[in-house]
């Protein structure tokens, strides 16, 4: 077996492969965090609200039009559409409820019709109670990812509507919206690290790689190792330690020429490795 241990050990300790492996070790503390995280319980709910405008009638017509819903005058109607979410991993229950979760309307706004939307799942029935400026979701189960719609008609809306609620366990009711690109931000900074760090390892270990490479199969003189005799002979070659019964040999294959040359080890003084 050629003397290829000394030039892997000179390759292993080369710093680039140091680097690769700092840079492995803190992929491994990265994915850990985001396993962890990913594993922690976490009670959270999320709302959005949607405003659509759904009829105005123009100061030049106020007195030849007007408008009503169920019979209730208005001049500027919208459609606010709330949605409540579970985002978290674990289910809240209809006793997590401190008080229930209200839509409330600021100015003049007027409540003129609600009713219950789409919910997933389908099954999922929330009870509301109506106020002229508000409107309250009676506690209920939502499970993880559970999500319940309510659609009003409003008049007279000039300011954003809002939402309020506590919940146990649930330090504040979250933005949907913000949720989302706070969690697309989440999902993609693993991904990235990941790619960074591929790519850096793929940099790093080239240098290490051709090294190697370089010291098992170039066939340029400088890898050789030198044996130097304690008669002062010098020869230079690839060189392999062989047993023989109770005698220990050095073998080696000469730079130049095929003739194998086999000394006793206690003939060699130093043998001098990638030095000829």
């Amino acid at each position: 077996m050629h003397l290829w241990l000394a030039d892997l050990t000179g390759v292993v300790s080369h710093p680039a492969w140091t680097a690769a492996a700092t840079i492995l070790g803190l992929l491994a503390i990265i994915v850990s965090v985001v396993l962890y995280r990913r594993a922690k319980s976490r009670k959270r709910l999320g709302y959005a609200i949607e405003t659509t405008p759904v009829a105005t009638v123009h100061s030049d017509v106020q007195n030849q039009v007007k408008i009503s819903v169920e019979g209730r005058p208005a001049e500027r109607v919208h459609l606010v559409l709330l949605k409540l979410k579970n985002i978290g991993n674990v289910p809240v229950i209809a006793a997590d409820f401190e008080r229930p979760i209200a839509l409330r309307l600021d100015g003049k706004a007027q409540m003129l019709s609600v009713n219950p939307g789409r919910s997933s799942p389908p099954d999922i029935k929330p009870s509301l109670h109506v106020a002229p400026t508000q409107v309250d979701v009676e506690p209920l189960l939502m499970n993880p990812g559970d999500e319940i719609r309510v659609s009003a008609l409003v008049s007279d809306l000039s300011e954003s509507p809002s939402v309020h609620g506590r919940v146990v366990g649930v330090t504040e009711l979250v933005d949907l919206d913000h949720a989302h690109r706070n969690s697309l931000r989440a999902r993609l900074s693993p991904v990235a690290a990941a790619t960074i760090t591929a790519a850096a390892l793929g940099a790093i270990a080239a240098a290490p790689i051709a090294a190697l490479v370089d010291a098992i199969d170039d066939d340029d003189e400088k890898h050789r190792s030198r044996v130097v005799l304690r008669d002062g002979k010098t020869f230079c070659g690839d060189v392999e330690t062989i047993t023989a019964g109770s005698t220990n040999f050095l073998t080696l294959l000469p730079a130049e020429g095929s003739e194998l040359k086999r000394f006793p080890l206690e003939r060699v003084i130093r043998l001098e490795t990638n030095s000829c």
